[in-house]
């Protein structure tokens, strides 16, 4: 007796994905479209946290040292 098909597991949430509205990830593994998305959108804000994270970090340190960057203009000489 043939084995049954059974459907693809979700990458992320590891449910059961319809073939026929399954999604794939940017590895082709089949996941559900609303996942797929939550994970990016998770990624996105983790991305922009660590970001003002990073500047945060280099604003007090510039005012803690005192050290202040200024914008200084090209100028072609010719």
């Amino acid at each position: 007796m043939p084995e049954p098909i059974t459907s693809p597991l979700c990458f992320i949430c590891h449910t059961p994905v319809e073939l026929e509205i399954s999604k794939t990830d940017e590895n082709g593994r089949a996941v559900h479209e609303r996942c797929y998305l939550l994970r990016v959108r998770q990624r996105q804000a983790t991305s922009e946290s660590n970001t003002s994270r990073q500047y945060d970090g280099l604003k007090s340190y510039r005012e803690f040292s005192g050290i202040s960057f200024l914008a200084r203009r090209s100028t072609m000489i010719g």
